[in-house]
């Protein structure tokens, strides 16, 4: 066990005694972040610190930490995705794949998961 897992180990029993220590749900939710990269996690954790004390600044500050990482992250993946497909796209019409089905099938694949990736954009914005 690396320790990494003795420290959410520790987390979770301290939780368990104590699960309305906004103070503990707070520093759990920052280990997610950090360590885990479990942005989902983290969120349920700080939501469940600003119910306990919603007058904290700092835990709304590290709300809007993680939903503008979520953010980066998104954009970050549908800009690599739109220069994978120009690049799919350049070396068809280069190499002279350009039925009709073939340019169709493409279109229809890269509007899905566009759609997607907009979807998930307005989630996280």
């Amino acid at each position: 066990m690396n320790t990494i897992e003795k420290m959410e180990n520790e987390y979770m029993k301290a939780l368990k005694t104590n699960p309305c220590n906004a103070s503990l749900n707070n520093d759990y939710a920052v280990f997610l972040y950090k360590y885990k990269h479990d942005y989902a996690a983290a969120l349920m954790y700080l939501n469940r610190a600003v119910k306990f004390n919603p007058a904290n600044s700092v835990y709304i500050s590290n709300i809007n930490k993680i939903l503008r990482t979520q953010k980066t992250n998104t954009r970050r993946r549908y800009y690599i995705f739109s220069f994978v497909v120009a690049a799919v796209m350049l070396w068809i019409g280069y190499n002279g794949y350009t039925n009709f089905m073939n340019i169709f099938s493409l279109f229809v694949l890269i509007q899905i998961v566009l759609n997607y990736q907009n979807n998930l954009y307005k989630i996280y914005s």
